[in-house]
């Protein structure tokens, strides 16, 4: 894993993790017939961003070694005029079959006063902006699935330069062997500037009955001429 493909994971690594499960501009949601158990997913995904968090995880697949979430408690801040919140994450990761070996990439994430989503700042490479604020439903059951919404994202803050978008949809499914939890998938699909797929990411989150998100895994493909394919497990 060379020069951008680092960036590119340690991108991809924030935000499918700071998002699992999550985001969503009032994205539509198929809803089964039945009576099946609704798990409070917006209040879910509120207190995991407004509470931060650190996940540590093994990583396997075409590099080895293992990585570190870090998030910071949302702050209160401004994107684009609107008032709300950001938080802060930091991501390590060590290879010990890959190059380089060790990389640090921090991110922010903005919400409004309601977390919903407004974009993301990555240094100065990148400034991402959600072409509609991005939310969940209140609550969703085994089956619903959604579109949570597109990032357009730029080069900095000046946003003269498209670098490319980034398009999430997310789903939920049933938990193997049990009826009080669910599992949770967020996927985003990273496209560049002239349209081809750079790389997707898959998080799952297992969703208790009080809206609780616990981290299942991570699963990043990078496409092009050199794909990776890795797959972060928690310790």
């Amino acid at each position: 894993m060379l020069g951008y493909r680092t960036m590119a994971l340690a991108s991809a690594f924030s935000a499918a993790l700071l998002t699992a499960c999550g985001g969503g501009g009032g994205g539509s949601v198929e809803t089964p017939q039945g009576t099946a158990m609704a798990f409070p997913l917006q209040a879910g995904y509120k207190a995991l961003v407004s509470n931060g968090y650190s996940i540590d995880f093994n990583i396997s697949g075409d590099c080895n070694g293992t990585a570190t979430q870090l998030n910071a408690k949302a702050q209160a801040a401004t994107f684009e005029g609107t008032a709300g919140v950001a938080a802060v994450s930091t991501q390590t990761i060590d290879f010990s079959d890959c190059t380089p070996a060790h990389t640090v990439g921090t991110e922010t994430e903005y919400f409004d006063a309601s977390y919903a989503s407004l974009g993301s700042t990555i240094g100065g490479d990148e400034y991402g902006v959600y072409q509609a604020p991005a939310s969940f439903p209140v609550s969703v059951k085994v089956g619903d699935s959604g579109s949570y919404g597109t990032e357009t994202l730029y080069s900095d803050g000046s946003k003269t330069q498209v670098k490319g978008r980034a398009v999430r949809t997310w789903r939920v499914d049933a938990d193997t062997g049990s009826e009080s939890t669910a599992i949770g998938t967020l996927t985003t699909q990273v496209f560049d500037a002239a349209d081809q797929l750079d790389n997707t990411q898959q998080s799952r989150y297992r969703m208790a009955a009080d809206g609780t998100l616990t981290i299942v895994g991570v699963d990043i493909q990078i496409a092009g001429t050199n794909p990776l394919h890795l797959v972060l497990t928690p310790k």
